[in-house]
């Protein structure tokens, strides 16, 4: 209940009330399910990005992932941080990393943004920032057939294929 208190507080807005709550939750003997632990440092870092302690935001991106590396969550969370940071080949590297997790869970810790476009438009974008045209096309395709009428990945898309033309 701990986790789902400090949750509670993130999504109402109260940074510091939640990280409290959360680091609490991590520090409690029966904390022992790593999915739980991993998202509860997912929020904490959410909550210190809110707070715009981007150091203390990182570590628990990083502590989130040495917990459950097997989760997408972890690893699209801290994909997106470095995708703020325009850390284009960073944010490329956990959204692979995150690509090769191929089963979803089917529990509550599990979130929809992970397995939906949104990774592939990123990914589209920051394959295009470092010049990787290819990638940027093939990515952004992905994400047009998730979203076959969103205008903005169809744009980036024609971006990319006319970049592939001028090499």
């Amino acid at each position: 209940n701990m986790h789902y208190l400090g949750r509670e507080y993130m999504f109402r807005g109260m940074w510091d009330k939640s990280i409290e709550t959360l680091l609490r939750h991590l520090a409690l003997p029966t904390a022992v399910w790593k999915d739980e632990r991993a998202s509860s440092m997912r929020y904490i870092a959410r909550c210190y990005a809110r707070l715009g302690n981007e150091p203390e935001c990182e570590k628990y991106h990083l502590l989130s992932i040495a917990e459950a590396p097997y989760l997408r969550e972890v690893w699209y969370d801290y994909a997106m941080f470095l995708y703020r940071k325009k850390d284009w080949h960073g944010t490329l590297f956990a959204f692979e990393r995150m690509m090769q997790i191929t089963e979803r869970p089917e529990t509550y810790i599990s979130e929809t943004e992970p397995w939906g476009p949104l990774p592939f438009d990123v990914m589209s974008v920051a394959y295009y920032m470092t010049g990787d045209y290819r990638a940027s096309a093939e990515n952004a395709e992905k994400a047009l057939s998730f979203s076959p009428d969103d205008e903005r990945i169809r744009k980036n898309l024609e971006f990319a294929r006319a970049m592939l033309g001028r090499e």
